[in-house]
């Protein structure tokens, strides 16, 4: 089958709307793998090296107490001081984030929602993007999502995700 002129024009425009919304949501790489071309995304930098004592930003609105978060980090025997909380609309947009560029002394960025004109993205078109896309910039990011992949933070997501890093050794106790 051959395309005429205009219907390979409207195939192309939807393939690079499509990709662009990848790029921006951060599954980029997930749809390369999908269709087989996960060679064409540049190699893998080295992650940034961080320490497993680190600090760990949870950054997102804030559809959770703070108190409840804080149990949860009580009863999974992690230390509150090791954690920055960041949550709200105005507080995450108005966030630092250049302060975790380079920095080892953070070990993890765990995001829920967050508005999209964030100061740092830097070329990406979302902040989760920016972080994901530079791991040799920046500590290590979980999304944290719903089961319908709508970036949330939620006691479950939130507790599910220090107990994956916890089995993982990539956080301390």
């Amino acid at each position: 089958m051959t395309l005429d002129c205009d219907e390979f024009e409207d195939l192309m425009d939807e393939i690079q709307h499509r990709f662009s919304r990848a790029n921006v949501d951060g599954s980029l790489m997930d749809l390369l793998k999908k269709l087989g071309w996960e060679s064409l995304m540049p190699g893998e930098a080295e992650p940034l090296f961080t320490y497993a004592e680190g600090k760990i930003l949870v950054i997102g609105e804030e559809t959770v107490g703070i108190d409840t978060l804080r149990m949860t980090i009580n009863k999974l025997g992690l230390k509150l001081k090791r954690f920055e909380f960041a949550l709200g609309y105005e507080e995450a947009q108005t966030f630092n984030y250049g302060k975790l560029a380079y920095n080892p002394g953070y070990r993890v960025v765990l995001i829920g929602a967050v508005p999209h004109s964030t100061t740092g993205t830097g070329q990406s078109g979302s902040l989760v993007a920016e972080l994901q896309n530079h791991p040799d910039k920046y500590p290590r990011v979980i999304p944290l999502r719903t089961e319908d992949g709508t970036l949330k933070i939620t006691k479950s997501n939130f507790r599910n995700s220090l107990k994956q890093l916890l089995s993982e050794s990539y956080i301390a106790a």
